[in-house]
């Protein structure tokens, strides 16, 4: 399998074969398609979350993306700037940590459940005066570095 993957890296640099690839059986071969920008329409409801998520970093489907079962998926989506309104919701604290490190609505992520997703805020420089005082060790020492 290995060779197959290398070898078809081979022939997408060369961008040959890119029709017979995104076929391809390996995830990690159609994701390269992805990632080379063919094929999107339909790797877009590619059943790996991979080369869905590759989608994704290429810009393409994102309204479709935003809801997609993968945390993964809507991570690259809230990286790409698109859907942060609903993203921010999410019930994954990872795509929460994606859309408070797009500077979006830190005001309602200022207090999130999740310490990591505070971190980021603080990261941010935002809310310092109150994140100095979080329960969570973590979010102090960042706040306290972010002054």
């Amino acid at each position: 399998m290995i060779k197959t993957v290398l070898f078809a890296k081979q022939l997408l640099k060369k961008r040959y074969g890119l029709a017979k690839l995104i076929n391809d059986k390996s995830s990690c071969v159609r994701a390269q398609v992805a990632k080379q920008g063919f094929g999107l329409s339909k790797l877009v409801a590619d059943p790996s979350e991979l080369v869905r998520a590759e989608v994704a970093r290429q810009g393409y489907g994102l309204n479709q993306l935003m809801f997609d079962n993968s945390k993964n998926v809507r991570i690259a989506v809230a990286k790409q700037g698109y859907g942060l309104s609903f993203l921010i919701n999410d019930k994954e604290w990872e795509v929460r940590l994606a859309v408070a490190r797009k500077g979006f609505e830190l005001e309602q992520l200022l207090h999130d459940e999740h310490p990591y997703v505070r971190v980021a805020v603080a990261e941010q420089g935002y809310g310092l005066n109150v994140l100095i005082n979080d329960s969570h060790e973590l979010v102090k020492f960042t706040a306290f570095k972010s002054a």
